[in-house]
């Protein structure tokens, strides 16, 4: 009669068990942009699609660009960022709009530098960002420094 009971027992003990396993994969991954991306960032990739017409991004031919060596960007928790590339640096100061969909960076240096990305991934491993000027796309994968 025991064997019965949890026989039937069983199926309750197995959803029990996923709900809990879908709780902690999911439960676990919940990212906040806004506070998250405080960090120095290194690029690890870095895309650039330069035959744009009034064609779809998603059909873009994609070509990487291999100087990507030594750039790193640097968010703050005051707002503010630099950009770091061999010799170069640019800073200024970065906000994210309500949905965490955009980051816009404000050059204090060259306002002609201040730049729109669209938030395309972001997780603990990487950041991946999409801008979109002058009939070119470029795309920047980030991971964090430390």
């Amino acid at each position: 009669m025991k064997n019965i009971r949890i026989i039937s027992m069983l199926p309750k003990i197995k959803l029990g068990f996923c709900i809990f396993l879908l709780s902690v994969v999911f439960g676990c991954n919940h990212y906040d942009l806004q506070t998250d991306i405080i960090n120095t960032w290194k690029v690890r990739e870095m895309k650039i699609a330069t035959n744009l017409t009034d064609s779809l991004p998603e059909n873009a031919i994609w070509r990487e660009v291999d100087f990507v060596d030594d750039i790193y960007y640097k968010f703050e928790k005051d707002g503010t960022y630099q950009i770091f590339k061999n010799n170069q640096s640019d800073q200024g100061t970065w906000k994210l709009s309500a949905d965490n969909k955009v980051l816009i960076l404000f050059s204090e240096l060259n306002k002609k530098d201040n730049i729109e990305f669209i938030v395309e991934h972001f997780t603990d491993f990487n950041l991946t960002l999409n801008t979109h000027e002058k009939g070119s796309m470029e795309k920047i994968i980030l991971s964090p420094e430390n």
